[in-house]
């Protein structure tokens, strides 16, 4: 079984200190995902499941399990709590000193993780996205996050609301299409048109377009609109 990266760059990355992702990809015909995380987790405390059916080729049927977490954050209230040792202490939690919002983004910012570029764009976290599950699990817990703050600073008068671009059109995305497309042994407009397949406005999004969902949440004609991850990747079909 390959695991991906390589021992010598994982080795080299931890030596560094850097947070990564180590995965594999493997053949599993004869299981379902229930199944599969019996294997895994046997229903075991902070396991979960997340499951999802979507059409095309692109983006398809998808599972994402998880369990055994060796860090779990809890907020109650205005008080939130932090156990680092939960892999082999489920109770050893320990007060965080800082408000709420403060302690969440300095664990966010600790746990970041530099994903490698042929990962799938932001809207997996509203569809999933096959054999990308460490890619679309975070922004799975990114919506979650935005969902649970907006019903607890609501009441302050804040909103909270998530941008979910699809492709975004750039340098960044022309890398990706050029890497798929070699491995695929197709030509780029090829896989170009897959990534609008299941799109029915049959484009790509330009920054400009998120820039001015962004200006529209931020105003006023946007004041009551909160707790929702808006998607713009030109009505896809889920």
């Amino acid at each position: 079984m390959a695991l991906i990266p390589a021992f010598n760059r994982f080795e080299a990355g931890w030596a560094e200190g850097r947070n990564q992702l180590v995965h594999t990809r493997l053949a599993a015909d004869l299981d379902t995902p229930v199944s599969v995380m019996m294997k895994l987790a046997d229903a075991g405390r902070d396991s979960f499941i997340l499951e999802s059916v979507t059409g095309g080729e692109v983006r398809g049927r998808y599972s994402i399990i998880g369990l055994k977490p060796d860090l779990i954050w809890e907020c109650r209230g205005d008080e939130s709590r932090l156990n680092r040792d939960a892999r082999f202490d489920r109770e050893a939690f320990q007060p965080c000193a800082e408000p709420p919002l403060t302690a969440i983004r300095s664990l966010l910012a600790e746990s970041a993780i530099d994903m490698p570029e042929d990962l799938p764009a932001a809207a997996a976290g509203l569809f999933g996205y096959p054999y990308r599950a460490p890619y679309a699990v975070a922004k799975w817990g990114i919506i979650g996050l935005m969902k649970m703050l907006a019903m607890e600073l609501g009441p302050s008068g804040v909103r909270v609301n998530a941008l979910c671009p699809g492709a975004v059109s750039g340098p960044r995305m022309d890398r990706v299409v050029a890497n798929e497309a070699r491995a695929r042994g197709v030509g780029e407009d090829e896989i170009r048109q897959l990534y609008v397949k299941g799109v029915s406005m049959k484009t790509w999004v330009e920054a400009d377009d998120i820039a001015d969902m962004a200006l529209f949440l931020a105003s006023d004609m946007g004041r009551r609109v909160s707790g929702q991850a808006m998607a713009e990747i030109g009505r896809a079909h889920v």
